[in-house]
């Protein structure tokens, strides 16, 4: 899945909780997600209100679906969604989401759904 793809995926999915992503479907989106705030950190340092109120925006319109493809890739692990809620932990929980969020889902169907790469059990 390319970035296109898997961003377009990001938004059309962006209140399911339920079913896997892959890697791709997670780490394209959270890519473009980087590159717009680093754009609007450049709009901030040359009008802090504009930027500020545009860092809001974005934040409160990804919010939902950046929790949604977390939960999925973690379904892709075959671990609960409430996992994602490790990450509330300073330093170690986002090292270890981070760990988890860059191994390959298992292969096959698991309790959440059947494999989004299509492998065989």
């Amino acid at each position: 899945m390319g970035f296109a793809d898997a961003t377009k995926a990001f938004i059309s999915n962006f209140v399911k909780f339920d079913g896997r992503s892959t890697r791709s479907e997670y780490w394209w989106p959270m890519l473009a997600i980087f590159i717009v705030n680093i754009l609007i950190g450049v709009i901030s340092s040359m009008s802090s209100s504009i930027g500020g109120i545009l860092s809001m925006l974005f934040s409160l319109a990804i919010i939902i679906p950046a929790i949604a493809v977390g939960i999925r890739r973690l379904h892709d692990l075959d671990k609960s969604g409430w996992w994602l809620l490790i990450g509330l932990i300073p330093l170690l929980g986002g090292l270890f989401l981070l760990y988890l969020f860059v191994q390959r889902g298992t292969v096959g169907s698991n309790q959440y759904g059947p494999d989004p790469l299509g492998g065989a059990v």
